[in-house]
């Protein structure tokens, strides 16, 4: 029980430390949990003003739901006030509208995803896509500006009866991740997903790449809070012992399900460095890290025996490569006590001048359980870790 707990979403293992019965953080974050809350209703209504703006290709049913439930969603932001940020999301809210007791096919012909491509300005471009039965398997139709021709991207779709575990805690969760692939010649390629868990049907995962070439629909939306987020975050730790100043501003990833925060060192030896040895034992930089409670019952599958870990606690670790046991790793320490090891998670590592900062999830369904495979990236560095899940 207690290694399944620590293993359900990313890196709970990270947050044994300041949960269960151990002594509350040294600094309150409510005010980061705010900011985090204010960020996540900004990208609602980014999501709400795409509904409206793509009400000629959806049906009535999900533009008007008689729920105040929070539609699900996925954003990634921001390496500067310049960048491009994406938002992916449901164009319904919970519950989900459509059964899926025999899996991907009783999906096709339905909206799945709205896809938001952020920019620092006010104006932002949206994409809409309907999962359809192609010649050769599934695709996924993206519309996208008004009167321009819908593109169609090919789609993997896989499923798996729901776990006993999954049917005894009557689990129904949806959740959004995407992947980055970033080619020799500089060129990228971004897939998103979506993983659907049904207790009373099928866990079903689809994934399809963002359509190249269609012009998105122009939508406006206020998200002045996602700046707010990371100026938030740097007042907290400013002042906080660490081994190399941090590089701001951070890269965020904000779920339902957690918020995870990462922020450079501007440590030397990751610039210099030319070979992959030469990191190992290296200060990467700070992780913030925040589960929320989505899944239904009283416990929150925080730290051992599923005790949730309050706001006031202090989710700030430091980041460091290692050899392990079986390899290469990534350590989390205590930020300011390098001695207090919080987790020791196997990890792949690459170098490649082509890569940027940024953060990547994907989930991915197995024959019996769940994955999550997080990528974390700094300058030509990239980090990937997959945590086995177990609801």
């Amino acid at each position: 029980m207690v290694k399944q707990a620590t293993l359900f979403l990313f890196l709970l293992a990270l947050l044994l430390a300041g949960c269960g019965t151990g002594p509350a953080g040294t600094a309150p974050l409510q005010q980061l949990v705010q900011a985090e809350d204010q960020s996540l209703q900004q990208a609602e209504a980014a999501l709400d003003a795409a509904i409206s703006a793509f009400s000629d290709v959806l049906p009535a049913s999900t533009r008007v739901q008689a729920t105040s439930e929070p539609r699900p969603i996925t954003s990634f932001c921001c390496i500067d006030v310049d960048s491009d940020g994406l938002m992916i999301g449901g164009p319904w809210r919970p519950p989900f509208p459509w059964p899926v007791p025999n899996g991907p096919r009783d999906l096709v012909d339905k909206p799945l995803f709205v896809v938001i491509k952020t920019k620092s300005s006010p104006r932002h471009t949206a994409y809409m896509g309907y999962l359809r039965q192609g010649r050769n398997g599934y695709e996924v139709e993206w519309y996208g500006a008004r009167g321009a021709a819908t593109v169609r991207t090919p789609a993997t779709a896989t499923d798996r009866a729901p776990t006993p575990e999954e049917i005894a805690r009557r689990i129904k969760v949806t959740l959004f991740s995407k992947k980055t692939t970033t080619y020799p010649d500089g060129t990228q390629t971004t897939e998103v997903d979506i993983l659907r868990i049904d207790y009373e049907g099928r866990v079903v995962h689809i994934v399809a790449p963002l359509p190249d070439g269609l012009e998105g629909r122009v939508i406006e939306a206020s998200l002045t809070a996602l700046p707010q987020l990371s100026n938030t975050l740097r007042d907290i730790c400013c002042g906080r012992p660490k081994p190399f100043p941090a590089s701001w501003p951070p890269s965020w990833l904000l779920r339902n399900d957690f918020s995870l925060a990462l922020i450079p060192y501007d440590n030397p030896r990751l610039r210099e460095a030319r070979t992959i040895e030469e990191l190992i034992g290296q200060n990467l930089g700070m992780v913030y890290l925040r589960k929320k409670p989505v899944l239904p019952g009283t416990t929150t599958d925080c730290g051992p025996n599923r005790v949730w870990c309050p706001p006031d606690q202090d989710p700030l670790y430091n980041l460091r490569l290692v050899e392990g046991e079986q390899g290469l790793a990534l350590q989390l320490t205590k930020l300011g006590d390098p001695g207090q090891v919080i987790a020791t998670l196997p990890a792949s590592v690459s170098l490649d001048e082509n890569t940027g900062p940024g953060i990547d999830i994907e989930d991915r369904i197995g024959p019996d359980n769940l994955e999550i495979k997080i990528t974390v990236a700094f300058e030509k560095m990239k980090f990937t870790v997959t945590v086995e899940v177990k609801p």
